[in-house]
């Protein structure tokens, strides 16, 4: 679905897919129709064209913004054609003022200016996010469902003390950003201490037992809270207002049961990598501050995602009994902890769940809101079965989101690294440099975060509502997830310090900073950031509430107790134009940052000015991490790595032999930094003999080019960045490179392995011999770049496809002679075939197939049945039509790859596919490699996935 970027101050989204066309008339035997939507200043987009249709389907999703509903949109339908203007076919206007919201509307519009023809549009009609976040008053953003949380050890009692009447809560003052006054302290919180009640659920009282079914045995003493049912007549009362109705029972929930890390004591822990907590306050049960009441920011909280959860964080499932008691008795509720294995996920409970009565005022509303609709959907997490049986799993990733975003590679608590590419989490093993996968999101990961247990980490992704994600490192499975309303993305996520919070960055026009709890599953609060962008955010590592936020021209300093999000903005000089690209709390208060001068600031928390501040970097200091064993680490776009001391900032070490280009993320672990790099690779030095090596290699820019050895397990990839490279699927590591003079656009071996031609994007093709990369031939006759090159059966003859759709046909026995050009073939070419004789050629143009003559240049008809084909990738199936690229094994199983990322596999045309999931952009090429693998390449994503073929 495409995006507009200008965002600033709309007030409704307005969603339109163009579904298709009726009875288009041009006066001609041949109509190529697409549309071009239009709505008000900048904001244009098309439709893709439907060749040599009168009922064309488009079945294309756009986003417009609108100030208010008066504004109309204009649909221009044109013909498409090759060399002239393209004429206009028919236009419509569309007027939303009368269209109901949050609700899809489809009809049929007639085209003016045309005697007959009509477009179906479906559309929808809702307000922004900005704008829903200020609806305080709707009662569905007031009652959050209760589910059960898969970070909780959940235990209740039968209480015997009845509730007291809920105090009135007033209306929060609206949250501004605050300026400090010169030398102003932050005032701190007295520690209250709190009462533990740990009771053994043996000592309950024998006709408890009798009254409530368990499922499961709980061995070990846990700490109780408090439960208390409210009386009936105050619920009757209550039921009549929706906006003040509460679920009942009302349950607190405890603490994550890695708050201590008590439980992670068998898990090898690495003293560099893992942070001591501090130690949290504690409160009784009757001093526990209430949170001041958000409503606008309750939302409802989406149902969990049954996964197999690693027995250091299992998931726990509420069961819950319902007992006889009097009016003037509370009713007893108990909850048990069981963890769940895979297999009893869906069959957990065996007792009635809680239930609650709402208002008709409420269900109205609720079931109003609950109108199917095509679009805006909220995304839920993507979970692969493993238990299903596939034709291929992903092996190997070469690739890294390097060139945007920052702190986006660490070590995990066993020494393996994790980091992120396309859409894919990705952990390496070292050791044996073997990968594993999260493959849960369903959009580009754009940040990483990881917790201070080194387990476990936080990833968010790009969209309008994108999903963050909370999985285990160790199992690659899906913990907890949750939509932000940060349109545009989430470009930066950090946990507290003691895991149970995460502060979030939106790539949105306001900034917005969102404060999400992992015990409610929730968002708590939101606040807008800065009108410049912010780029990055620490915890306090000796207080889980307060951090630090910087970006361009501004940093704050931030608490979040209470469940509220308070910003006091540091000093500065209002001449400096300082970019603040990284930000670290230092184990002594220092908030240490650096900017795009190559400079490092120190900071005083308390008054919230500078220091000192020292060059550290030539150019921009791009990441900077701590280290608990008194030293700090930072990362330039200079390419060196340096080490300071912790308490006085002194230069311990300058490493230098990275190579792999500017610094974009650094951890250290026992002697060794992992660096990543704005070309896409990470690198390990070592710290004492500054020595280093890279672990995984990529491409620097877009990949464009890819072609699978005849004979060996080796693949060549070609890309923007003015290289070819080639790579042992085996081993899984690279081989060598070769500078070219221009951006590469195709590549393709010879049928005998030999050779290898490489199509530029200017127009030149060169030949190299595939043993070496030595250059054997080169030739620049063709001006409008190379898309798609093919050689021959027996390497006669190399077909050349440009960007104009011309064919042009060279004799490699004659030193690459062009002998033919073939006119009008298109450019959109997914797919191409030789005959076993060498003559003919067949193309699939958006799923037209056409046969050409290699002799006359000419498309042949009437040759079906007479022309035997080497392959078989050119086929008359509507599966296909969407495809950017087909290939065929050996077995005659089809692969496709599409403009979504998802890889297709069929066994047969006919046949339902299988969906594979990695690439976030579109696919450029797939290729089988033999019969044993395939890869694919994407473009935007600059990644190269590598997947095995299973039996």
């Amino acid at each position: 679905m495409n995006t507009n970027k200008q965002r600033t101050n709309y007030k409704y989204w307005v969603f339109v897919k163009t579904v298709c066309g009726k009875d288009i008339d041009l006066k001609k035997k041949e109509c190529d129709p697409y549309c071009v939507l239009k709505m008000g200043t900048g904001q244009q987009y098309r439709t893709k064209v439907v060749m040599d249709s009168h009922q064309p389907k488009f079945d294309q999703v756009f986003r417009f913004g609108a100030i208010t509903l008066k504004e109309k949109l204009l649909i221009q339908v044109n013909h498409f054609e090759n060399f002239t203007r393209d004429p206009c076919i028919g236009k419509v206007q569309v007027d939303f003022s009368s269209l109901e919201q949050n609700v899809t509307h489809t009809k049929w519009y007639p085209l003016e200016g045309i005697s007959k023809g009509e477009i179906q549009l479906q559309l929808y009609v809702h307000l922004t996010p900005k704008q829903r976040r200020s609806l305080v008053t709707h009662p569905i953003l007031l009652q959050p469902k209760f589910q059960p949380q898969q970070f909780l050890q959940i235990k209740t009692q039968t209480l015997q003390q009845p509730k007291p009447q809920p105090k009135t809560q007033t209306q929060p003052q609206k949250q501004t950003i605050i300026k400090p006054q010169p030398k102003q302290e932050i005032s701190q919180n007295t520690e209250i201490k709190k009462i533990e009640n740990k009771i053994p659920l043996k000592t309950q009282t024998q006709t408890q037992t009798q009254t409530q079914t368990q499922t499961q045995k709980i061995t070990e003493p846990k700490q109780i809270t408090t439960i208390q049912k409210k009386p009936e007549t105050q619920q009757n009362s209550q039921n009549k207002n929706p906006l003040t109705q509460k679920k009942s029972p009302i349950i607190q929930r405890q603490k994550p049961i890695y708050n201590s890390y008590t439980q992670l004591n068998n898990v090898k822990k690495s003293p560099i990598s893992t942070r001591t907590p501090p130690k949290p306050i504690q409160r009784s049960q009757s001093q526990q501050p209430k949170p001041i009441p958000r409503t606008q920011i309750n939302r409802p909280i989406k149902p969990k995602v049954n996964s197999s959860i690693s027995p250091i964080l299992t998931k726990r499932s509420l069961q819950t009994t319902t007992t006889t008691t009097t009016a003037t008795t509370n009713s007893s509720i108990q909850k048990t902890n069981n963890s769940i294995s895979p297999k009893l996920t869906k069959n957990t409970t065996t007792s009635k769940p809680i239930t609650t009565t709402t208002s008709t005022q409420n269900s109205n509303l609720r079931s109003t809101n609950q109108k199917k609709t095509i679009f805006p959907k909220h995304l839920q997490p993507r979970i692969i079965d493993p238990n299903i049986q596939t034709k291929m799993e992903l092996e190997y990733v070469y690739g890294y989101r390097g060139w945007e975003g920052r702190n986006n590679l660490h070590y995990t608590y066993n020494g393996n690294i994790v980091y992120i590419a396309a859409s894919i989490g990705v952990v390496l093993n070292l050791q044996t440099n073997t990968q594993k996968f999260f493959l849960c999101h369903t959009d580009t990961i754009l940040c990483m975060g990881i917790h201070p247990s080194g387990r476990f980490v936080v990833t968010g992704q790009d969209g309008d509502e994108p999903l963050i994600c909370v999985w285990d490192v160790e199992t690659c499975k899906l913990i907890d997830s949750l939509n932000v309303e940060h349109d545009g993305g989430v470009v930066y996520a950090t946990f507290s310090i003691d895991g149970k919070k995460i502060i979030t960055i939106g790539g949105d026009d306001d900034h917005t900073i969102t404060l999400i709890s992992l015990e409610e599953n929730r968002i708590i609060d939101d606040i807008q950031g800065n009108e410049n962008k912010s780029l990055c955010v620490d915890f306090d590592p000796n207080d889980p509430n307060r951090f630090v936020i910087c970006g361009i021209r501004h940093i704050y300093f931030g608490n979040c107790q209470n469940g509220r999000l308070t910003l006091k903005e540091g000093e500065l000089n209002k001449k400096s134009n300082d970019m603040f690209l990284s930000v670290m709390i230092n184990y002594n208060g220092d908030v240490v940052t650096s900017n795009s001068k190559g400079e490092i600031l120190i900071w005083d928390y308390l008054e919230m000015k500078i220091k000192k501040r020292f060059r550290a970097h030539v150019g921009p200091c791009v990441s900077l991490h701590n280290t608990q064993e008194g030293v700090f680490v930072s990362g330039g776009k200079d390419g060196k790595i340096k080490l300071f001391k912790s308490d006085d900032y002194t230069l311990i070490v300058t490493i230098s032999s990275i190579v792999g280009g500017p610094i974009r993320a650094v951890d250290y672990k026992d002697g060794f930094v992992i660096v990543g790099t704005n070309k896409n690779e990470i690198w390990r030095a070592n710290v004492r003999t500054n020595e280093a090596e890279c672990l995984i290699f990529c491409h620097g820019e877009q990949i464009h080019g890819l072609a699978c050895d005849p004979k060996k397990k080796l693949i060549v990839t070609g890309s923007d960045d003015r290289t070819i490279r080639s790579w042992d699927v085996l081993k899984r590591k690279f081989l060598r490179k070769k500078p070219v003079n221009g951006q590469p656009r195709s590549v393709v071996f010879s049928n005998n392995g030999a050779f290898i031609a490489v199509g530029l994007r200017d127009g030149e093709f060169i030949i190299f011999r595939a043993s070496d990369f030595t250059q054997i031939a080169n030739k620049k006759e063709i001006t409008t770049g190379v898309e798609t090159m093919s050689f021959s059966p027996d390497s006669h003859y190399l077909i050349i496809l440009d960007g104009s759709g011309e064919l042009h046909v060279y004799d490699s026995f004659l030193g690459f002679k062009k002998s033919k050009i073939i006119n009008n073939v298109g450019t959109d070419v997914s797919a191409m075939d030789w005959s076993d004789s060498n003559k003919y050629v067949r193309i699939c143009n958006l799923g037209v197939v056409s046969t050409y003559s290699i002799e006359t240049g000419q498309v042949e008809t009437g040759l079906e049945g007479k022309i035997n084909w080497v392959t078989q990738k050119c086929v008359y199936a509507k599966s296909v039509k969407d495809a950017t690229t087909i290939d065929i094994n050996q077995s005659n199983h089809f692969i496709i790859g599409q403009n979504s990322g998802n890889i297709k596999y069929f066994n047969t045309l006919e046949s339902e596919p299988e969906i594979y999931y990695g690439h976030s952009k579109k696919i450029i090429k797939v290729s089988f490699l033999q019969n044993s693998h395939l890869v694919s390449i994407g473009g935007e994503d600059k990644c190269i996935l590598q997947w095995k073929l299973l039996n």
